[in-house]
């Protein structure tokens, strides 16, 4: 993958409230954003979800 590339890549997910800049540069590193926190609480709030499909999580990760 180019820089450049990666670069963009980040730019909009930081945009779109995906990712959070921490730092400087070379030391830059990225956090869960805004967004992203409010799509992990969605998820974290479907776990009582009951399985439509029996033994079709087991079957598609064996």
């Amino acid at each position: 993958m180019d820089e450049r590339t990666a670069t963009r890549g980040f730019r909009r997910l930081t945009d779109v409230g995906l990712l959070r800049p921490v730092g400087e540069t070379k030391g830059r590193y990225y956090v869960a954003g805004e967004g992203l926190s409010a799509v992990v609480a969605v998820r974290r709030d479907g776990d009582d979800l009951v399985e439509p499909y029996e033994g079709f999580r087991g079957t598609l990760y064996a």
